[in-house]
C-alpha cells in the first residue's frame, strides 16, 4: 500500500490524519480528534481492496449526510495521500447536492 499505512498533517489546511491498523483504513478529523471514517481493507494479490465503509453519523461530530459526498471524500483523501491528482473528483464532490 502506497499510503505508507499514515497521513499526518503538517498544516493547518490539512483536516485529516488517516492511518492503516491492521484491519481498516482510519480516518480521523485532525481538529477535533473524531473518527469519521473506517474503510475496512482485504489484501490480494494486487495490493488491497476496500471491502466496506463506516460513516461516522453523530450529528455533534459529523455532520454530512450524504453517502455520495461521503464516497467521493474518501476517494479524494486517498488520492491526495498518494500524490494523485484529485481535481476532477472534486468538482464531482461539489457538484452532488
Amino acid at each position: 500500500m502506497a499510503l505508507a499505512w499514515s497521513h499526518v498533517p503538517t498544516e493547518m489546511e490539512d483536516h485529516w490524519f488517516m492511518y492503516f491498523d491492521g484491519e481498516s483504513f482510519n480516518f480521523y478529523r485532525s481538529w477535533t480528534g473524531f473518527c469519521i471514517y473506517k474503510a475496512y481493507m482485504e489484501r490480494t494479490e494486487n495490493g488491497f481492496v476496500i471491502q466496506k465503509v463506516t460513516v461516522n453519523r453523530k450529528e455533534d461530530q459529523y455532520a454530512e449526510t450524504c453517502n455520495r459526498r461521503d464516497e467521493l471524500l474518501i476517494e479524494i483523501l486517498i488520492s491526495q495521500a498518494l500524490d494523485r491528482d484529485a481535481s476532477v473528483l472534486w468538482e464531482q464532490f461539489f457538484e452532488v447536492e
